[in-house]
């Protein structure tokens, strides 16, 4: 046995030495979106009970896979109701992949909190995109959502299960993707001049967001009078620290601090794909803050608006 593994090393070491390159197989930085189809889901009434909306990431470059699944808000009419963001939110790392009959791709994520008093938390994607079978519908996945935990007061295990179908809208790359939102107008609130002529766009990528704005420039709030003409350009390249998701948008907060000890701030919330009856579901909104860190009062405040249609990869 040790002289068959020598003999291996041998002539893997040979094959180098002469030259032959030596394939490395790539990782896979796909992230592939789905959106819940509500139409014959199957939800357990202690996940959800009228299911409004939903999203599913299956995220390879991260192995984990993101759920979300929004309860319906239901509002008498001629009633003011509270938007009230309700639902199922998991993130699970994946434990499992495996293709079976007719090219079906299985993908299992899960994560078990029964020993710390937790829950058990189980997804299951059954992907047919490359399915090599008729009677399977490309773009589309069949997904179940499992809970388990122990009832302490029973001594019994309680189990509880929610399926339904997705489909596929989108494909994108986890690192290296930039998206970029063209700029449709804005707010002067504090320290700008120059907004009425201003153009640019919104960039948003894995870990940063680049935003640039024209004939838009900084006016010291104690100056009596700022100079006239055109404005120049106001770029900012800001980190991103967050991220969230629910029903109402998606938002993302990018931050730094300056060598003054400023920190300047950009919220970003996408209404784009909202199911929030209060929003405008065409506006891309920015905030932009420039906060003094002994005074905690904003030095330059001002929103932006981008459009979400107009989107350039």
């Amino acid at each position: 046995m040790k002289s068959l593994v020598l003999a291996t090393l041998l002539s893997l070491v040979a094959t180098s030495a002469t030259g032959t390159s030596i394939l490395i197989p790539q990782r896979d930085t796909r992230v592939i979106e789905y959106s819940v189809l509500t139409q014959n889901a199957k939800m357990s009434s202690k996940h959800i009970k009228q299911l409004g909306a939903g999203s599913v990431e299956v995220n390879h470059f991260t192995q984990t896979v993101s759920l979300s699944l929004y309860e319906m808000s239901v509002c008498p009419a001629g009633l003011a109701c509270t938007q009230e963001v309700q639902g199922v939110f998991a993130n699970l790392p994946i434990v499992e992949r495996k293709t079976g009959a007719c090219n079906i791709l299985t993908i299992t994520a899960k994560r078990d909190d029964r020993p710390a008093d937790g829950i058990l938390e189980l997804i299951t994607i059954e992907d047919y995109s490359n399915t090599t079978c008729r009677f399977y519908v490309p773009y589309t996945a069949s997904a179940t959502y499992v809970t388990s935990f122990y009832n302490r007061m029973t001594g019994k295990k309680q189990t509880h299960r929610s399926s339904f179908s997705v489909q596929m809208t989108n494909i994108r790359s986890a690192i290296d993707t930039e998206t970029k939102f063209e700029l449709t107008g804005g707010e002067y609130i504090k320290g700008f001049y120059g907004l009425a002529m201003m153009n640019g766009s919104l960039k948003i990528s894995a870990d940063s967001v680049k935003m640039l704005v024209k004939n838009i420039a900084f006016c010291p709030p104690e100056a009596k009078a700022c100079k006239a003409g055109p404005a120049p350009s106001f770029e900012l390249n800001l980190p991103i620290i967050s991220r969230e998701k629910n029903a109402c948008g998606d938002y993302i907060t990018a931050q730094q601090m300056l060598p003054s000890g400023d920190v300047e701030t950009l919220s970003i919330i996408d209404y784009s794909n909202s199911v929030c009856d209060m929003v405008v579901r065409n506006i891309i909104n920015a905030r932009y803050e420039l906060v003094n860190p002994y005074s905690f009062q904003p030095v330059q405040e001002a929103v932006f608006y981008f459009d979400p249609a107009n989107v350039v990869y």
